[in-house]
């Protein structure tokens, strides 16, 4: 099983879309079905991220990188919109969104059973939130 570990770096913003303040930036992850955000970041136009994300690595499918201004009043604004389809083992990307991915081959499976606990620790929290409420559904 491979995985791709994305470093998100830095973001510079080159719209300013608050009028009396600087930009909330929240940054979202798209990938294989997952969708994963960021903190809001506020009143920062240029924002030191510094996070790790990890995803299962399947080829052939995009990462799809969502840059908003948020806390509007209009809502969440789409700054920048970064799509990348075709993967090196090991790449920089050196645009408004500084990052970084690496894919990796994971032969002792650790994240594997990482991911496989999450996903029980989540269903049994499911469980236990069902139990909670059996007697009124």
């Amino acid at each position: 099983m491979n995985i791709i570990k994305i470093t998100l770096l830095k973001y510079i913003s080159k719209k300013k879309i608050d009028f009396l303040s600087n930009n909330d930036i929240k940054i979202q992850l798209v990938y294989n079905g997952y969708i994963i955000e960021t903190e809001c970041i506020n009143n920062k136009n240029n924002p030191l991220i510094n996070k790790d994300f990890i995803f299962h690595y399947v080829k052939g499918i995009p990462l799809i990188i969502n840059i908003y201004d948020t806390n509007n009043v209009l809502g969440d604004i789409l700054l920048e919109k970064i799509i990348k389809e075709d993967f090196k083992d090991f790449e920089y990307l050196n645009s408004n969104l500084k990052y970084y991915y690496e894919i990796v081959n994971n032969d002792n499976l650790i994240l594997y059973k990482y991911f496989q606990n999450l996903k029980r620790q989540k269903l049994i929290k499911m469980i236990e939130n069902l139990n909670k409420y059996k007697d009124v559904l």
